[in-house]
């Protein structure tokens, strides 16, 4: 993106998908500085420090007891990041979606029993009800980036940044996140309310600077189409008052 561009500029909600350690962090990273960029990273602190205890890690260790209640308030702290953060110029990068969230991680921990068919129905039920708050909060991003990784790369990755809430996440449980996000984004993508680009993240972290360059682009094409877009609409309510006033005056 180019800071000093004089052309008119429209708001942007641009969500980084990925795997556990697929690089959505360092991605954003690279973007720190730009004047044109909101950064949303994942409120892992505010998950880490619920009440004096790690809400993250005891969800890893019981899900079964505390998935449900880690996930009402990951929800509310993305709301709140989302509703804080909301400009009419500016590009929000979002570190993973609601969406995300919601289709892939609590899909795995409903299908592993982690939850009950009570919470599952609630969640589906606070979910629905998040999304059509758009009026007051935009919760649906105006475009997907999903840094694909395998798997192991992702297990690597987790493991040398050694946080302790990781430290029991197994390949397993990163192999079946991998398949959520194959099916959100690649087998099912044109499912999807907003467009998806699909940027190949299973590279030496070294040469992660190239998917900047490529999500500029992307981020760039997005940003193109939604101004077109709402051209495209100021014009028609522009037309539809001048009509209606025509109208007006006619029959006076």
């Amino acid at each position: 993106m180019n800071p000093a561009s004089k052309e008119p500029q429209v708001g942007l909600l641009v969500s980084i998908e990925g795997n556990v350690g697929a690089g959505k962090s360092t991605l954003l990273d690279w973007f720190a500085g730009d004047k044109e960029v909101v950064i949303l990273k994942e409120p892992v602190g505010l998950w880490e420090s619920v009440a004096d205890n790690n809400l993250l890690h005891m969800k890893y260790v019981d899900s079964q007891r505390w998935e449900f209640t880690f996930q009402i308030y990951a929800d509310s702290t993305r709301i709140l990041q989302l509703r804080d953060s909301q400009a009419n110029d500016k590009v929000r990068l979002q570190e993973r979606s609601l969406l995300t969230a919601h289709k892939i991680f609590c899909e795995i921990q409903k299908e592993a029993g982690a939850m009950s068919a009570v919470e599952g129905a609630v969640l589906e039920s606070w979910y629905k009800n998040l999304a059509e708050v758009r009026g007051q909060v935009q919760v649906t991003p105006d475009l997907f980036i999903y840094l694909r990784t395998s798997p192991h790369t992702a297990l690597n990755r987790m493991k040398a940044r050694g946080r302790e809430a990781e430290s029991t996440v197994t390949l397993d449980y990163l192999t079946r996140v991998h398949e959520g996000h194959e099916n959100l984004f690649i087998r099912d993508k044109h499912l999807l309310p907003s467009p998806v680009v699909v940027l190949d993240a299973d590279i030496d972290e070294v040469n992660l600077a190239y998917l900047w360059v490529e999500a500029i682009a992307a981020i760039g094409v997005a940003r193109s189409k939604k101004l077109k877009e709402v051209d495209l609409i100021e014009q028609f309510m522009k037309d539809l008052e001048q009509g209606a006033n025509k109208g007006q005056n006619q029959a006076v």
